[in-house]
This record gives C-alpha cells, sequence and structure tokens, in this order.
C-alpha cells in the first residue's frame, strides 16, 4: 500500500508526493505526523509538492504553511529571495556562496543533495549520505557517504570535525586513504594533482 505522504530528496531539494484522492484532514494529518517524526531534521529545506499529487490551490497553500511552520522553504520562495537579496558582487564578502543549512546530525538512510556547499550542524553518521554540487562541511564527525565537487567542481573541499567516511569522492573522485590521529580540530579533503588527500587542520592543498 502507497504511504499518503513521501518525501524524496532531490539535487533541487526535497519533493513533497501526496496520495491523490485523500481527504484534506487525512493529508494534513499524515504530513504533521512526518513532521514531528523529522525532529527539525527538514528545517531549512527547500520543498515542492510534486504535480502527480494532484493538489487543489487551496490544499497546496495549506500544506505549505504546515512545511514553513516546520522551517522548510517552498522552491519558488527560495527564487524570490535570491533575486530580492541580489546585490553588487563588490558587497559581497569575499568568497562568498550560498549553501544549504542543515541544522540537526545525519542519521542512517538520511539523505541530502543540493546543487551548490552544504554545512551540516551536526555529525553524519553510518549509512547517511551528502551529495553537493560544491562543499559539504560537517561540524561534527563526517562517518557517512559524503560526495563533494559533483559539478563537476575539482576545487571543492570536505571539512569535518573528523573524517572516517565510509565513502568520499570529490568531483567523481573517490578517496581511498585514512586520516592520521592528530590533535588538529579538524580535517580537510581536497583534490591534488588528481587524487584525493586529506589533510588535519589545513584548508588548503
Amino acid at each position: 500500500m502507497r504511504e499518503a505522504i513521501s518525501i524524496k530528496g532531490t539535487r533541487r531539494g526535497l519533493v513533497i508526493l501526496v496520495q491523490p484522492g485523500l481527504h484534506l484532514e487525512e493529508i494534513k494529518s499524515h504530513l504533521l505526523a512526518r513532521m514531528e517524526a523529522a525532529r527539525g531534521f527538514f528545517k531549512g529545506a527547500v520543498f515542492s509538492f510534486a504535480p502527480d499529487s494532484r493538489l487543489e490551490p487551496e490544499q497546496l497553500r495549506e500544506l505549505q504553511a504546515i512545511c514553513r511552520r516546520y522551517g522548510m522553504i517552498p522552491a519558488g520562495a527560495e527564487a524570490q529571495a535570491r533575486r530580492s537579496a541580489a546585490r553588487p558582487r563588490n558587497e559581497l564578502p569575499p568568497g562568498a556562496e550560498p549553501a544549504l543549512l542543515v541544522a540537526a546530525s545525519l542519521r542512517g538512510g538520511q539523505y541530502v543533495a543540493y546543487r551548490g556547499n552544504v554545512v551540516v550542524l551536526g555529525g553524519v553518521h553510518p549509512g547517511a549520505v551528502v551529495r553537493a554540487d560544491g562543499d559539504v562541511v560537517v561540524v561534527g564527525a563526517c562517518r557517512g557517504t559524503v560526495e563533494a565537487g559533483l559539478a563537476p567542481d575539482p576545487r571543492a573541499r570536505v571539512v569535518a570535525g573528523r573524517l572516517t567516511p565510509e565513502r568520499l569522492t570529490i568531483a567523481g573522485v573517490p578517496w581511498q586513504g585514512v586520516v592520521a590521529e592528530t590533535d588538529e580540530y579538524y580535517d580537510v579533503a581536497c583534490l591534488v594533482e588528481g587524487r584525493v588527500v586529506v589533510r588535519a587542520g589545513s584548508a588548503g592543498p
């Protein structure tokens, strides 16, 4: 039996599919249950409802309001925010780029994909996956799968409080190695001469 609500991560954010034919109150009940069970995991995520959901405009507005209540950002609103926030290049701090902020740790089975940089304010546990066109920054330990620089971008980096990943690639190049124990505060992975190198406490190659 199909789930009433299913949420899929894509390169452009989260896509929410609602099983057609359900009453609005039933849909809202299932959506609220998913949001509560996520415990803030979806906060800051860009979302849209799949066209296959066949939602009426009023239904869509009410469901979007629930998602907004849990800190999610409608795909159209994100684009509008980017246009509204546009300013001359010389007003931006050097090196400033947009990023998706994940304000939680990623548990096994959770998946994040974004067409830019991704910052995880927690750890990436075994079985979790992060895919980004740009850099990936993990405040805690990274023990899951990270694929950075998917644009492809050979300048992309992976920075973590501790890098012991199940799998790590940059611009499609897999890392094969270990990180020596150090007293540094973070590890940085980057491409050097066509191979992935991990260095402790150093932001450059």
